[in-house]
């Protein structure tokens, strides 16, 4: 999976946002984020053990309360990698991995949530998410998530990449309304979502997690996001993150240095202005495939 990015960064996988959000918007999380985040991906490679533990105490000093991984990243290395780097910081993070859908059956969601926090060198996830819409029934994934939770092995459960007719498939079976997030991917050129799925989310109480939330680097150089950015003093990737914080979501943007934490934590103080609103609307325009858009991504994401 490509998940969010930042310039060309040589190392992928750690990514970082500065986000305030209140605990009404994660009516399902009883501890929340309280400024950044952190996402652990393709990150596998021992020379960088321990610049990612000099990153996870930058992030730390940030105030940086979640963490996200998966099995997926590394097929498992990654979380063997990240444990080495959040060695004595576990009860200081809200910790966040997902389970492939061909492992999400009932008993294989247990056998591979074990798997995870034994290379985590954790007792228990803060949150567990199903990583992508897959062919186990949904009912049964539910049910193994709620295994979990009743054993203390998981806090919360989530899903990932599900569009409104997963979510509402998903609200339907026993216990589905305890989903508590949906990661999506969602930026200013990613903007599909807004016309159903986000609505529809926010009628249910569930928050998203947007990951890719400056297209892994991809935004014009020139434009309506570098014009706002120089008008507030600031790059156009944090003002694409300014535009994602005045919602109530969660953003996982890419950092592979101190400077990108703080770049992106500068997006906490960006006030966007109804006319720098109003021109990233006519420069980035909702795209209606909302369908094709998510399959494209999937197809990624499903190549188990």
């Amino acid at each position: 999976q490509a998940e969010d990015g930042i310039r060309d960064s040589s190392v992928t996988g750690v990514q970082t946002c500065a986000l305030p959000i209140s605990s009404s918007a994660l009516r399902n999380l009883s501890t929340v984020v309280q400024r950044c985040h952190l996402d652990i991906e393709d990150l596998v490679v021992s020379p960088y053990a321990s610049g990612l533990s000099t990153l996870v105490e930058d992030e730390m000093d940030l105030g940086v309360t979640l963490i996200d991984t998966a099995e997926m990243y590394g097929e498992g290395k990654t979380e063997t990698l990240l444990s080495e780097a959040l060695s004595g910081l576990r009860d200081k993070v809200f910790l966040v991995s997902k389970v492939y859908p061909h492992n999400a059956s009932r008993k294989g969601v247990a056998i591979a949530c074990e798997r995870s926090l034994k290379r985590l060198r954790t007792d228990r996830l803060d949150l567990y998410l199903l990583h992508s819409p897959g062919d186990v029934p949904i009912a049964e994934t539910v049910a193994g998530f709620e295994d979990l939770r009743r054993a203390g092995k998981i806090r919360h459960w989530g899903v990932s990449n599900f569009d409104t007719e997963d979510m509402q498939e998903l609200n339907a079976v026993t216990n589905g309304n305890a989903c508590a997030t949906n990661q999506i991917l969602y930026n200013v050129k990613r903007r599909a979502p807004e016309w159903d799925l986000l609505p529809w989310m926010d009628n249910h109480g569930i928050p998203a997690m947007a990951y890719s939330p400056i297209e892994q680097g991809r935004l014009p150089a020139s434009g309506a996001l570098s014009d706002i950015g120089k008008k507030h003093g600031v790059s156009r990737f944090t003002v694409a993150l300014a535009w994602l914080l005045r919602k109530p979501m969660i953003v996982i943007p890419k950092a592979t240095s101190a400077a990108h934490l703080h770049e992106n934590a500068q997006a906490l103080d960006v006030k966007l202005d109804p006319s720098d609103l109003a021109a990233i609307d006519a420069a980035f325009k909702r795209s209606e495939e909302h369908t094709s858009e998510l399959q494209s991504h999937l197809n990624l994401v499903c190549r188990l």
